[in-house]
């Protein structure tokens, strides 16, 4: 009948999934003006290469940290960073796959708070994102590119 159409339409059973499964849930921070659909929600666990080493997104998320990940050419936004605080942990990944936001903030819940494919100046939206999220600021370096 009628429920048995609406629950095999694609996009009805995958936002059942969602509610079920709970990964409808969006944290949203006050005051945020980006709205990457993304931007929220529970990130997949992805590969990606660290130092030379591939890994996946889970494993660098076990201690507990939030992720500051940059896979910008030059790591843009993390050279224009400096912070102090033992709840992150910045991760310049050298690849990434390329349906992934190429730099994101990831909560230590899995969830993604602030997110971005380039762009510098989204490098104030960041600090607002981890001083919001894990009560730290970060000091952002006058000039980025003199920060090795």
């Amino acid at each position: 009948g009628f429920l048995t159409r609406l629950v095999n339409r694609p996009d009805v059973s995958r936002a059942l999934a969602e509610v079920v499964t709970n990964l409808d849930t969006r944290y949203v921070r006050a005051g945020q003006r980006d709205t990457a659909p993304l931007l929220g929600r529970m990130v997949i666990d992805f590969a990606l290469r660290v130092a030379g080493d591939d890994t996946c997104l889970s494993k660098l998320m076990s201690d507990g940290r939030g992720l500051p990940i940059d896979a910008t050419e030059g790591a843009e936004f993390l050279r224009s960073l400096h912070h102090s605080a033992t709840n992150i942990r910045m991760v310049h990944a050298a690849w990434i796959p390329k349906d992934v936001p190429r730099a994101m903030l990831v909560r230590p819940d899995g969830h993604s708070a602030w997110i971005a494919n380039g762009c510098s100046d989204r490098v104030t939206e960041l600090n607002d994102a981890i001083a919001y999220w894990f009560e730290t600021t970060v000091r952002i370096h006058e000039d980025a590119a003199s920060v090795q």
